[in-house]
Formats: structure tokens, sequence, C-alpha cells
């Protein structure tokens, strides 16, 4: 390694010969690949190869398996393309300058096991997961903005925005909006909450259950 100001620059290799080369830039406290990145096998087969900026690819980004076939390619613009080690299509998705930019499709034995939407290189939109039988098995709205999301589950999804929880439909729109310290997803209408000190049950309009509300009292620490 070497560093120099915001910036390392690295090597890695074993007796044999390099394995890695590359270089990251530190911005909002956080290491950002930043030029040209490259690994190999020991061997020297050639594992990963492309040149970013600030994290972002400026170019094709290409990656090998180590007995020399494709792994995936990942352009500037275009279709990104994965493959397993038989050759077959695991996951693609549109590249826009760098980036996932809508619909990407994952593959398990020729069969669609999810579909995620992006939006500038960011989960975006709704989620879904499919079984064996390719039905849909769970589905969730992702959006940066989360800090955390349950699968949908009664048409609603438990969801953590700026700290709190709330619950939000398969749009992307909160129903109840985010309030609670504590919450759990809705079973048979009804979910568990807490705000404050206070823990009740509410219902899907995120009415308040008085009958069952009940003191939180925090363990003595």
């Amino acid at each position: 390694f070497k560093i120099q100001g915001n910036t390392i620059a690295f090597t890695t290799g074993t007796k044999s010969g390099q394995t890695g080369s590359g270089n990251y830039i530190l911005k909002n406290d956080e290491y950002l690949v930043n030029g040209t990145y490259e690994t190999f096998s020991s061997n020297g087969q050639k594992l990963i190869t492309g040149e970013f900026k600030e994290g972002v690819p400026v170019t094709t980004v290409k990656g090998w398996y180590p007995d020399g076939k494709i792994k995936f390619v990942h352009p500037l613009n275009g279709t990104a393309k994965t493959f397993d080690e038989n050759g077959n299509l695991i996951m693609e998705g549109p590249l826009e300058n760098g980036l996932g930019n809508g619909l990407f499709t994952g593959y398990s034995n020729n069969k669609k096991i999810y579909e995620y939407q992006y939006v500038a290189g960011k989960p975006n939109g709704l989620q879904k997961e499919y079984d064996s039988n390719e039905k849909v098995s769970r589905e969730f709205f992702a959006h940066p903005d989360f800090q955390g999301y349950n699968a949908l589950n009664e048409g609603l999804q438990l969801t953590m925005k700026d700290g709190k929880f709330g619950y939000l439909d398969r749009t992307g729109k909160f129903i109840i909006a985010p309030m609670y310290d504590q919450a759990n997803d809705f079973y048979k209408g009804k979910a568990s909450v807490r705000k404050g000190n206070l823990t009740y049950s509410i219902n899907r309009a995120g009415s308040r259950l008085i009958k069952n509300e009940l003191r939180y009292r925090p363990k003595p620490s």
C-alpha cells in the first residue's frame, strides 16, 4: 500500500506474481475505486479489469473465472450480463454511464429468481423474488432513503426512514407515516408498535387500538 493525501495505491501478489492492483480515493468517509483496477489468479489469469472514477465505472468492466471463461461483462452503456461457470446467463440488466438503471433479472437453472429495479446504481422501486415455479414469493419496495425494510405483508411494508418506522404500499407510498420507535409486521389486520413510552396495536389505517395499550419501561442499564 502507498498512501498519499486522500488516495491509496495498492499492489498485491504472491511469490509467483502480482494478483491485483488499483487505486482508491477517500470521499465522504468512504474509499472508492479510482483509476485502473485489475485482479489476477495466482497463475496470472486476469480475473477483473476496469477503469473507475470515484467508484463509478468509466469503461466496460469485465470479469473471468480462473479457467479463463467469461464471468461478467458490464458495459458503460448497454446490457450488463453475468454468467455461471457453465456459461449460463444468471443476471442481466441495463446500465447507463456505468450504473444500473432499470430492471435487473436474475436466473437459476434457466428460471427467473428475481427482478430488481435500479435507478442511478441504487435499488429503487418494487423488487420481486420468485419461487421454483417462477411465481412471486416475495415483494418489497426499495429506495435509497430507506434505512431498512421488510417484505410486503398483508399489502403493507414495514419500513424505516429517518430513524422511524412506518408502513408503505407496493407503490412506495407511505400509508402510515414513519413515526414509531419500534414496529412489527401486520398480522390479521393489526400491528404492534411503540411510540415513545407507549406500546399499542394499530389497524391498517394507523388508528390506535386503545385496549391493547401498554406502557414501555426500558430495562435498567
